[in-house]
């Protein structure tokens, strides 16, 4: 309810926002107000001129929302009228990487890479082959999609992950310091250089970017409590201290 009415409020000042007029309809479908969701389904349409990316619109939003279930859903009904849409079928795969469903996620994947005309048309299937240990196949992605990603968080994000896997350290620094001056704030840039430089014994830059992501949110003060990778900052004499100050009874 409380989504559905933050939506509604968006959209009266911005009425033609499309992702927002797409999140729209799913929540008006879920609730059971099927006439009413399809008015909108129909507003979409107008803008778009086709169901398929409508339905593409949503999954996207879906999987930021990590409702992987009803992305899946919504990116299948999407290929139905696009079937060789490599970026969809990507899309799909993403969804099932994050859920576990990796059998599905390869044959997506394999859609995809057959369907793709550019490398930079499978950047979504960069995550999977992180995963599962092809961090060559990876970083060919990325390095063929950067010129169209120079000012996207994630993608450096996730193209450093892929340099600490194949163990070039250095690069993946750069990669999150260059998410970092596109976003100051991104948190997971900061508990991810907190992380190397741990690795480093740099305790004093670890706890810097650690504190920033804890001031953020919660969450990665929790993760600080079980990652292996940045216990040797927990347990320092100094920093230890005030990681227990910060943490608190969480």
């Amino acid at each position: 309810d409380e989504a559905l009415k933050n939506i509604d409020e968006f959209l009266k000042y911005q009425e033609n926002n499309l992702p927002g007029i797409v999140f729209y309809y799913f929540l008006n479908l879920k609730i059971g107000k099927i006439e009413y969701a399809q008015k909108i389904f129909a507003k979409a349409i107008k803008q778009t001129h086709s169901a398929g990316k409508v339905y593409e619109i949503l999954g996207d939003i879906l999987v930021h929302s990590m409702d992987m279930e009803n992305a899946i859903k919504f990116y299948r009904k999407s290929l139905v009228f696009s079937p060789e849409n490599a970026h969809i079928w990507a899309s799909l795969g993403l969804a099932f990487t994050k859920i576990h469903r990796y059998d599905d996620a390869k044959i997506s994947f394999e859609r995809a890479e057959k369907y793709a005309k550019t490398k930079s048309e499978l950047i979504r299937s960069a995550v999977y082959f992180i995963m599962a240990g092809e961090t060559d196949k990876a970083l060919e992605i990325y390095r063929s999609a950067e010129p169209g990603h120079t000012e996207d968080s994630i993608f450096w994000l996730n193209k450093g992950l892929t340099y600490i896997f194949s163990e070039q350290f250095d690069k993946a620094e750069s990669c999150w310091n260059k998410v970092l001056s596109i976003n100051p704030d991104f948190p997971y840039a900061h508990y991810n250089l907190a992380c190397l430089y741990v690795r480093e014994q740099k305790y004093d830059e670890a706890w810097g970017h650690l504190e920033r992501a804890m001031k953020f949110s919660d969450f990665f003060i929790r993760r600080a409590k079980v990652d292996g990778d940045i216990k040797p900052l927990i347990i320092h004499p100094e920093f230890g201290k005030k990681f227990r100050k910060i943490a608190g009874n969480l």
